[in-house]
């Protein structure tokens, strides 16, 4: 681990403590600073300005409204994430809104796999035998080249009226699919394209009376964006800025079903219960059955249903956590093993089994990344074709790197720190072989070093609950807005306490001269069981506020125990 203080000045004061943090993230002008600070609002963003062509954006708009006005078949094809599902719930509300003849499809990710696909395109023909349709991609279709020319294919040699919109925010590949038209940013997730396109069908049918306004879903946008991990900055920043307090008082039955079975305060609802409560139920469906009914969850009106559905987006989650956590450890054992044989580890981590779920292979993937600092790809070996979950650390584009080897894939497609891909199961070895060789040329030791990032040095004094409200400036954290992290330097060990199930957790009572308080640290035997009573410790921590039987304290928890080697 490598410390990296990013101020070195320690604050006296909650104005010097601002202007520390502002500093930290490059703000300088009062203009950046006023609106980091206090975001426009939503209503003022510009489709464009999001790096959406104009262009494809109104022959988009004159294809749906066509569609509607001679009331053919919409289909919404999402992808089966939580962006995906939020995504899909979004456009399907403005287009019911507006009259359209529109239904959700979402592909099983066994039976159809990642995004547009023979094998769904084929499902939704099946469905809607002779009729004209226009397919609408949302959070997936960038990189759906082959499915797309066999969508036109259908038209072409069947006789049918068939259209394709594809709404996407993945990064393109050389070869652009072929579609009617292409509404595509990275600037944003895919909720967040879908959410503008839909700002636009609402302005093209205003004639239209009691039409909800798209702002009735920026809940779902918020939720979306957060679990997309995009870059909180700019654009996203004002979504989930403004977006916290329309999530916070959503009406949303199937929101407010799943607050109750996770036990959410809406008003304490943070980037944190995004993260880790909400968007996990959400995922859970389409991770291990098929995710049309989170989508239904988002979109129904019956409360009936709607606790029905978030009950088994519940049971599913926990199903989800258990095979997560068992196979995680299969892979890591593996790894370890790997690891004794060879007497170093990989620059890649590369694990393959027949077992894998795909479901889950993206969540192994990221906690392998993060239990031993290295790129990752957990491949669920198939009998001819097999999929692939890969995820990164700072400095290696994983999707670039995975391109160099398109030749031995199938197909391929994500983001610099997340991707997946499909491949011939008789190809995984060569894969290996040559994804290896890749990160050997491109990661230098430097890398495979976890970096943590320290706002600056703490006095002991501005420790008390005054400077929660100078942090909560700076919120909603994320991607590119880091939590502000502080450090605490040689301070004595009076007492600790474990705490947890497994006793995994501990409370340290803590004391520098006449100063005496709390801090807490989760998972702390698992990484440092060397602390003792009586001894001195440095340490990384956040702050936080924490409500214990109706009495509000400033929570400290500790991130890391920094030794005295690195503090120099």
């Amino acid at each position: 681990m490598k410390l990296n203080i990013l101020n070195k000045k320690t604050p006296k004061n909650l104005d010097e403590l601002k202007q520390v943090l502002l500093k930290n993230r490059s703000f300088k002008t009062k203009k950046e600073i006023d609106e980091f600070l206090s975001p426009s609002r939503v209503e003022n963003l510009n489709y464009k300005d999001a790096g959406i062509d104009e262009k494809e954006m109104k022959k988009a708009i004159k294809l749906i409204k066509k569609y509607i006005d001679e009331k053919n078949k919409i289909i919404i094809y999402s992808d089966y994430d939580a962006d995906g599902v939020c995504a899909g719930s979004i456009l399907w509300q403005a287009l019911y809104s507006v009259g359209a003849d529109v239904m959700p499809f979402i592909p099983s990710r066994e039976e159809d796999g990642y995004g547009l696909s023979k094998s769904g395109i084929d499902k939704i023909l099946a469905l809607y035998p002779n009729q004209k349709i226009l397919i609408i991609t949302v959070d997936n279709g960038i990189v759906a080249n082959e499915a797309a020319q066999y969508l036109s294919t259908c038209h072409s040699c069947e006789g049918r009226n068939l259209n394709l919109i594809i709404t996407d925010h993945h990064v393109k590949s050389n070869k652009i699919p072929l579609c009617d038209t292409l509404i595509h940013t990275t600037k944003i997730c895919g909720a967040g394209v879908a959410w503008f396109l839909s700002k636009e069908i609402f302005k093209n049918f205003e004639d239209i009376k009691n039409i909800p306004e798209y702002k009735d879903t920026m809940d779902l946008l918020t939720i979306a964006t957060v679990a997309d991990m995009v870059p909180l900055t700019k654009f996203n920043r004002q979504i989930v800025f403004h977006g916290f307090p329309k999530l916070k008082k959503t009406t949303r039955i199937g929101l407010l079903e799943i607050f109750q079975e996770a036990m959410i305060i809406p008003d304490k609802i943070n980037t944190h219960t995004i993260g880790f409560i909400i968007a996990p139920r959400i995922n859970a469906m389409g991770r291990l059955t098929n995710a049309l009914n989170s989508f239904r969850l988002l979109c129904t009106r019956s409360h009936e249903k709607a606790k029905e559905y978030a009950r088994e987006l519940g049971t599913t989650n926990r199903d989800r956590q258990s095979l997560t956590f068992e196979q995680t450890e299969m892979a890591s054992v593996s790894v370890i093993k790997k690891h004794e044989s060879s007497h170093s580890l990989s620059k890649i981590l590369i694990e393959i089994d027949d077992s894998f779920n795909q479901g889950v292979i993206g969540l192994i993937a990221g906690r392998l990344m993060e239990r031993f600092y290295r790129p990752a790809i957990v491949i669920s070996r198939g009998e001819e074709v097999s999929k692939a979950s890969a995820r990164s650390i700072p400095g290696f584009n994983i999707i670039e790197h995975l391109r160099l080897t398109e030749h031995l894939l199938i197909n391929c497609g994500g983001h610099p720190m997340a991707a997946g891909f499909t491949i011939k199961t008789e190809k995984i070895e060569f894969f290996t072989q040559e994804f290896l060789k890749i990160a050997d040329k491109t990661l230098n030791e430097e890398d495979l070093i976890k970096k943590i990032s320290v706002d600056c040095e703490l006095p002991i004094l501005l420790l008390n609950l005054d400077i929660l409200p100078t942090i909560s400036q700076f919120e909603p954290f994320g991607v590119a807005n880091p939590e502000p992290l502080f450090l605490i330097k040689d301070i004595a060990i009076v007492n600790m306490r474990h705490l947890g199930a497994e006793q995994q957790h501990v409370k340290f009572v803590l004391k520098s001269e006449n100063h005496i308080f709390e801090a807490i640290f989760f998972n702390f035997t698992k990484k440092n069981a060397e602390a003792k009573v009586g001894e001195h410790i440095s340490f990384v921590f956040s702050l936080s506020e924490n409500v214990f039987n109706g009495k509000t304290n400033l929570q400290v928890k500790i991130r890391e125990l920094v030794k005295k080697e690195k503090l120099n």
